[in-house]
């Protein structure tokens, strides 16, 4: 839908429990650019696996689009929140953590909430709490064996692209899905 002046929020599809008692498993998120739809749910499972000590996954078609550059390019947003006219607000990780952590660094395959001072032109990064990890689909057969107990949800960003699909990409993503959330009710991918 447009975007109306309306910010995305995705917390009603988290609340949401049908007549049976069944919770959404996978939420699709369209809409028109500019409405935050990332950043809320990027920040709703941040602020998740925080106060609940669990974690999410973040999930990409390829192993190459999981670079430390990347990631925390796409977590830098909840560094500094940013109004719509491009003014820096605030700080989601220090208000989230009391300002234990001031950013999300990624390291071997998972992303912390991390505590980082910069002095005298030396940076200094404390990792606070591991909040989750990456997968990459055109890896999926890798995780097939492991187990991932801690994970309240997982985020697939790019959902729809204009090109570069993985081969069998639904399977896949289902695949990867049922891999990382088994049994678990209280798990919904984005």
């Amino acid at each position: 839908n447009s975007n109306n002046g309306e910010f995305y929020d995705c917390q009603h599809t988290l609340d949401y429990v049908d007549e049976n008692g069944h919770t959404v498993d996978i939420a699709i998120v369209y809409s028109g650019r500019n409405r935050r739809k990332s950043f809320n749910v990027s920040a709703t499972m941040i602020k998740q696996a925080f106060e609940k000590k669990k974690k999410f996954g973040y999930i990409r078609r390829y192993d190459k689009e999981l670079t430390s550059e990347s990631i925390e390019r796409y977590f830098y947003d909840k560094s500094c929140c940013v109004d719509s006219k491009g003014n820096i607000v605030g700080n989601f990780c220090e208000e989230l953590t009391d300002n234990k952590a001031n950013i999300i660094t990624y390291y071997r395959k998972h992303f912390y909430l991390t505590k980082r001072d910069e002095k005298e032109g030396n940076i200094d990064d404390t990792r606070i709490l591991d909040i989750g990890s990456v997968f990459s689909m055109s890896l999926a057969n890798q995780y097939r064996s492991l187990q991932y107990p801690d994970y309240i949800g997982a985020i697939f960003e790019e959902f729809l692209t204009a090109d570069n699909y993985v081969v069998d990409e639904p399977n896949k993503l289902l695949n990867l899905v049922s891999t990382i959330k088994r049994s678990r009710k209280d798990f919904t991918l984005f």
